[in-house]
């Protein structure tokens, strides 16, 4: 079996892993009645469990087939390793990240918001975070849908005869992943934070703002130092996150 295979095997059992402790961790945050509501459909937690998990899987497995492939077109840097100066890019990042999205939510949205965002420190919250967010959401968002705007993006500059790709094309790739990063987050957003017929025109902003600075972080960190500095990167300014929320 090939590197590449190993990795999409790797890559899938971690989604079908942590796709599990996100629904477990959603199991212990949802309201009583809407968690009835999801079980009347499902059936039991396990159930809902299985289906976060098998649906986590399978984004990545396709994400990981497809998006390495494209990957190793483009050029991208794929490798499950790190070298000194993508570890440090990658935590100066992560602490950079975690001080300025903390910040601007405490101090700037905050006073906006009807519902406070920062939660209890609980270790499922904290591990699920880090795998999802850390190795899922890098391959659906960074692995596979910026490596497919780059990878569309050289087929058309391509027809005109240019070969080597210029450097707003990778800039257009991560603002544009990172954008649909930041969309992502608004389902979770609201249904967590959002009061019933309240306005929330403050949380879409905060959630397209903060998670789409994190997302262009991240893709820089994939275009300049791979794909493990971005997942790194993540992990590292998720547990950085859960630590200043603690002190705050």
């Amino acid at each position: 079996m090939n590197n590449m295979r190993w990795q999409t095997v790797l890559y899938t059992v971690v989604g079908l892993i942590a796709g599990a402790l996100v629904g477990l961790n959603q199991i212990r945050l949802m309201p009583a009645d809407q968690l009835n509501v999801m079980l009347a459909q499902v059936g039991t937690p396990l159930a809902l469990v299985a289906i976060a998990g098998a649906q986590s899987a399978v984004l990545v497995l396709v994400s990981s087939v497809l998006g390495l492939r494209m990957a190793s077109t483009i050029g991208f840097n794929t490798a499950i390793a790190l070298d000194t100066a993508g570890l440090r890019m990658a935590v100066v990042m992560a602490i950079v990240l975690g001080c300025v999205i903390v910040g601007a939510d405490v101090w700037v949205f905050a006073p906006y918001l009807a519902a406070p965002t920062g939660t209890v420190f609980h270790w499922l919250g904290l591990v699920s975070s880090v795998l999802y967010g850390g190795i899922v959401e890098e391959i659906l968002l960074r692995l596979f849908v910026m490596t497919l705007i780059v990878w569309v993006m050289r087929k058309i500059i391509g027809a005109f005869g240019i070969d080597t790709l210029p450097a707003w094309v990778f800039w257009w790739a991560i603002g544009l992943s990172a954008l649909l990063f930041a969309a992502g987050h608004l389902p979770v957003t609201f249904a967590m934070l959002c009061p019933v017929g309240g306005d929330c025109t403050p949380l879409i902003i905060r959630a397209l703002v903060l998670n789409g600075i994190g997302g262009i972080g991240f893709g820089y960190l994939y275009w300049r130092h791979g794909l493990t500095s971005a997942m790194v990167s993540h992990m590292v300014a998720h547990v950085v996150m859960q630590g200043l929320v603690a002190l705050v």
